[in-house]
């Protein structure tokens, strides 16, 4: 991923672009590979851009649950869901931060279904509340193929 694009320099609206598109280009740009070259584990999770809302503050990601992320149950591990989750909540909050790096200070997972190995499932998140410095924000995880919710996660973001 490259993080790098929510810094100022990278943030200027082009001319011929809305907020809106604004937004879904510095997402899009923001998954890219890191030019560095580094991998970490948010870069192994894949994610893929679905859509983001600038009036609703929402960004959605599609991961696709890979065989190294099983359990011993070979379901989702529910902490790859939690990771899922915290990526794209954290893409978010770069987003309105406007900077490169954020820190998860609280976050509670409610797991009410497993995802099936080798299924698409997406994180929907909101921000609910951006203060200077903290953001509240919500996700839905949802099961792509029966569109039925896997988790709920709520954070804090600094």
């Amino acid at each position: 991923m490259n993080y790098r694009v929510f810094e100022a320099d990278e943030w200027e609206i082009r001319p011929d672009e809305s907020a809106q598109e604004h937004m879904a280009r510095i997402f899009q740009e923001a998954l890219a590979p890191d030019p560095e070259g580094k991998r970490v584990i948010n870069d192994m999770l894949g994610a893929v851009f679905l859509n983001c809302d600038v009036q609703e503050k929402t960004l959605t990601l599609k991961f696709h649950a890979k065989d190294w992320m099983n359990n011993p149950n070979g379901t989702l591990h529910g902490g790859l869901l939690a990771t899922a989750s915290d990526v794209t909540m954290g893409m978010l909050t770069r987003y309105y931060k406007r900077q490169e790096s954020c820190v998860t200070v609280q976050m509670s997972v409610n797991y009410l279904r497993s995802i099936e190995a080798d299924a698409d499932f997406y994180v929907c998140a909101r921000a609910e509340k951006v203060g200077r410095r903290v953001l509240f924000l919500r996700a839905d995880v949802f099961e792509q193929k029966s569109a039925k919710k896997a988790g709920e996660v709520t954070a804090v973001f600094m």
